[in-house]
């Protein structure tokens, strides 16, 4: 049991001790691209174009002008007026989609202007996170290296003391 558990600890000592790898470049960004947006409109069908009657007036009453005659009335019938307010209340319906998809593609821009900054922001502070971790690491082996021979002073004056102490005890 005492052995399981000293390897578990030497395994988790280790696993601790385990760095990233800081040296290796951040990945290139692949973003996948959205899929258009198709506004339906069949259901908003042009209706056809009113046949106007063109007519003339002469002596108080009006008959069909003909084709070399420049018209001074223009008469609808009732089915084409109906087309014409069609073609009106399809125009307003038209209106008021653009208007509205205006708002919403602004919406989405914003939302992807945001994600943009959000992609720097995090880019930046990877890259920061990096220059840190490398400048520790330069740090920690410059003071590695300046405290080497103190280390070795101390090193040799604890075995010192531990061999006079065991020749003191020996006496």
């Amino acid at each position: 049991m005492k052995k399981i558990l000293l390897g578990l600890f030497c395994l988790v000592c280790l696993v601790g001790c385990i760095t990233p790898d800081i040296d290796k470049p951040l990945p290139e960004l692949y973003l996948d691209r959205e899929e258009p947006y198709v506004l339906d409109t069949s259901s908003l069908k042009m209706p056809d174009a009113p046949n106007f009657i063109l007519l003339v007036e002469e002596n108080n009453k009006f008959r069909i002008a003909n084709d070399n005659e420049t018209p001074t009335h223009v008469a609808l019938l009732q089915e084409d007026l109906v087309k014409i307010d069609t073609m009106i209340t399809i125009k307003k319906a038209y209106e008021k989609i653009s208007v509205e998809q205006a708002a919403l593609i602004n919406v989405e821009r914003n939302k992807i202007d945001a994600l943009k900054e959000l992609l720097e922001i995090e880019r930046n502070s990877r890259q920061l996170e990096r220059a840190l971790r490398m400048d520790t690491e330069e740090a920690l082996a410059e003071e590695r290296k300046d405290h080497k021979i103190d280390n070795i002073i101390v090193r040799v004056a604890v075995v010192v003391a531990i061999a006079g102490g065991v020749a003191i005890a020996a006496l």
